[in-house]
């Protein structure tokens, strides 16, 4: 066979596998040892592991360095653990590198980035699955072997479970199985399903759980309802249906700055202190005299994080406004 006409067998093989094959796949579409052999002399393929070609040139991807790993050894390979849930696309496993393949007891893979565990006589056929041409672990196994990862990795993974529509049933057939010994974290798995039970309401996104944790933070003080935001004259600037009250302290004063509880100057006031509101600007002006609250700082579609961040996380509801713009127009319109 020509090495033109090489090329056409050659395509369909590796097409839908990132670029990746199998010289047994490769006899069963019609190319022979010598056909192979002078495409690999030519460089239009590679054999990084023993009977497994790559398309030399196609793009190095994660995906691409996982088939190989599960080709090699006679096609026996199975991406599990963080391999499988990127391959499901469970929440926060998105861009996870990790390469861990399961294969037969006493073999061995030798490929640099790649981790494996002969672990597959533990993945009966209900546990088996493929995803874009590569063989993995189906969803409720995957959940199940990253829980060793900790438990907010695994009340992430279990959240985008349920939200998918699957049944924590299945979670638990998947796990009692692999309560033995070797596998703490499998008591962990079956603990949360138990938690669910008990209480079902599922969360709209791990946001919220981000959120839930802010809010809880011994650091921040509690919210108020209906707060109102005035500035140092008392003049009214807002009022949000759920606040908290925050005091800035810069870390370097200057000369004639306040102290503790007292307001400073505007020609003393730190140059990092902000009001933080939906729909509005960190100062105002009343004819000419700036307005800049020195202590509140509202939060109508923003929570605090432990660090000190301010994130979006909280819609509160309406926020009465008042521009001090609009009200020196009407009083000089008057």
């Amino acid at each position: 066979m020509s090495s033109s006409t090489s090329l056409g067998p050659l395509a369909a093989l590796t097409g839908p596998r990132h670029g990746v094959t199998t010289r047994r796949q490769a006899y069963e579409a019609g190319l022979g040892k010598n056909a192979i052999l002078r495409l690999i002399t030519r460089g239009v393929l590679e054999e990084p592991v023993a009977g497994v070609l790559v398309v030399a040139g196609s793009s190095r991807t994660w995906e691409q360095r996982l088939v190989v790993g599960t080709l090699a050894c006679k096609e026996h390979g199975l991406a599990i653990g963080p391999s499988s849930t990127r391959l499901h696309r469970v929440d926060g496993f998105e861009k996870d590198e990790a390469l861990l393949i399961a294969l037969p007891k006493g073999r061995a893979l030798r490929l640099e980035g790649v981790a494996v565990s002969q672990t597959l006589h533990t993945y009966p056929k209900s546990d088996r699955f493929e995803i874009d041409g590569i063989a993995c672990s189906g969803l409720a196994r995957a959940i199940c072997d990253i829980a060793p990862l900790g438990p907010k990795v695994l009340e992430r993974s279990i959240d985008d479970f349920q939200r998918r529509g699957y049944s924590l049933e299945w979670l638990r057939r998947t796990a009692e199985p692999l309560r033995v010994r070797g596998r703490p974290a499998i008591a962990f798995v079956l603990a949360e399903i138990e938690r669910r039970t008990v209480d079902p309401a599922l969360r709209g996104s791990w946001f919220e759980q981000l959120v839930e944790e802010c809010l809880r933070s011994p650091r921040l003080p509690g919210l108020r309802r209906q707060f109102e935001v005035r500035d140092q004259h008392g003049a009214f600037i807002a009022r949000a249906d759920l606040a908290g009250q925050l005091s800035v302290s810069p870390s370097k004063r200057r000369a004639g700055s306040s102290t503790a509880g007292q307001p400073a100057n505007s020609a003393t006031r730190p140059a990092n202190t902000k009001q933080l509101r939906k729909g509005g600007s960190s100062s105002t002006s009343d004819g000419g005299r700036s307005r800049r609250p020195r202590r509140q700082f509202v939060h109508t579609s923003s929570a605090w994080s432990s660090a000190g961040l301010v994130t979006s996380a909280l819609t509160c509801g309406r926020t009465e406004m008042l521009s001090a713009r609009q009200s020196g127009r009407a009083h000089s319109g008057s």
